[in-house]
């Protein structure tokens, strides 16, 4: 799926992070910043904490198998930093408490 629009710009990381256990777990890291990069800052383009994304693209931005990628989503939901729905065409991904984690 091809992004509607280049997003170009900063980014930026609540200092909390440093001490959130989640940082500890490098898989869990990964896919929780990468799904930060990808969510929509702000509500021009889509709700603020959110993308769409397929899990194949996402595999492949990784470099991670499927049964890694799933593993991970599952344990970043069951923690509470994400949510997410999958649909044979793609995956809607929330980012929970969006906000506090871009440090605003």
């Amino acid at each position: 799926m091809a992004e509607k629009e280049v997003k170009k710009g900063y980014t930026g990381f609540s200092n909390e992070l440093v001490n959130d256990p989640i940082i500890k777990n490098s898989k869990a890291w990964t896919l929780f910043s990468y799904c930060l990069f990808k969510a929509y800052f702000d509500d021009k383009y889509g709700e603020a904490g959110t993308f769409t994304a397929t899990q194949i693209e996402m595999r492949k931005n990784l470099n991670w198998d499927n049964k890694t990628l799933k593993k991970f989503m599952e344990f970043l939901k069951n923690k509470g930093y994400i949510d997410y729905k999958t649909t044979p065409q793609n995956t809607l991904i929330k980012v929970l408490n969006y906000k506090k984690w871009r440090g605003y």
